[in-house]
């Protein structure tokens, strides 16, 4: 134990070709195994490996889970693959949460090791090798991407949730994952990257890689707001940009209020926001449940101007129309 500590491969071997066991374990049950995947020592894990320390050693006091998940919890991913070329599970789990290694690896962003997971689990190799899902007999839940854990997430809502839009696009493109699964609080992977608060930037990109990859981009939460709608309300204009680009539906209502995005936007004072609602054919006009445009929801006078000219524009236009109808409907008269 204390030559894995230190590092000391060469005392470590002598050790292992004498009566050395490699799995003999500390006091609060942590193994060699553990210990030189926590320090990311590749090589002691192959020579723990090859004198017979088990791959899917149980979790100790300490850490959590078998070796497997310590790497891909780390980004250790020369322990992992020495690991998942003993056929270690790729699909190990942390209880009570249920993270899968792939979970752990997507949220802290470790792309070699998400690769390295997908690749080692047969069925999603199968799938990467026939090229879809449709060309096999599998289902979406055989896969590793489709694992949920305690909360209902899968590994897509753990990469959105820290922001890695790399790992994002590999779980839709190497692990075939399904887009508009919804967690056990009602939120989907696009309503999560939405919300991505640390870099609008990041939020706007993993936004553009689920559309693109044929997500709802109107899937409602459980409170019946979309992405465009949380957007709007935290004033993300470049997040807006791109979900309107990619046909969300600026003049949805929410499920409690019954509030569009616009309304949304006014009450954060956001112009920009406003103006590519607006620009969207966002209706100023619409009321909400408390009979409220959104002008009345807005705060400051920029924002009441921006949206009281668009205001009248759209009646000056319904009147327009209506002035159309009238004079048609005289015309047919005898």
């Amino acid at each position: 134990m204390q030559a894995v500590k230190a590092g000391d491969t060469a005392t470590a071997g002598r050790f292992l070709r004498g009566l050395a066991v490699p799995d003999c374990c500390d006091g609060d049950g942590t193994t060699p195994l553990h210990l030189a995947c926590f320090s990311g020592q590749g090589y002691m894990v192959q020579l723990l490996l090859e004198h017979g320390a088990c791959v899917d050693a149980p979790d100790s006091l300490k850490y959590s889970g078998p070796p497997c998940t310590l790497a891909s919890q780390l980004g250790h991913a020369e322990c992992l693959q020495q690991l998942l070329s003993s056929r270690a599970n790729p699909n190990s789990k942390v209880e009570p949460q249920r993270h899968s290694c792939l979970h752990l690896a997507a949220a802290g962003g470790h792309l070699t090791c998400v690769r390295l997971l997908l690749s080692a689990h047969n069925p999603t190799a199968k799938v990467a090798a026939r090229g879809s899902l449709s060309q096999t007999v599998l289902a979406p839940s055989d896969l590793l991407a489709n694992t949920l854990d305690a909360g209902g997430r899968l590994p897509l809502h753990a990469a959105a949730t820290s922001g890695h839009a790399a790992c994002l696009a590999i779980l839709i493109s190497e692990g075939f994952c399904l887009l508009d699964v919804v967690d056990v609080e009602g939120d989907g992977a696009i309503h999560i990257a939405a919300l991505h608060l640390h870099d609008e930037g990041v939020a706007a990109e993993m936004c553009r890689i689920l559309a693109e990859a044929g997500a709802t981009i109107n899937l409602r939460s459980a409170s019946g707001e979309t992405a465009l709608h949380l957007a709007a309300e935290h004033a993300r204009g470049s997040v807006c940009s791109t979900l309107l680009r990619h046909a969300a539906d600026a003049n949805i209502a929410d499920g409690m209020r019954h509030r569009r995005p616009l309304h949304l936007a006014a009450c954060a004072d956001s112009i920009e926001v406003c103006r590519q609602l607006l620009a969207a054919r966002a209706d100023p006009c619409v009321m909400d449940l408390d009979r409220c445009t959104a002008m009345m929801c807005a705060s400051s006078d920029p924002c009441r101007g921006l949206l009281a000219s668009a205001t009248r524009k759209a009646e000056h236009h319904s009147y327009e129309v209506a002035g159309n109808v009238l004079v048609l409907d005289s015309g047919l008269s005898p």
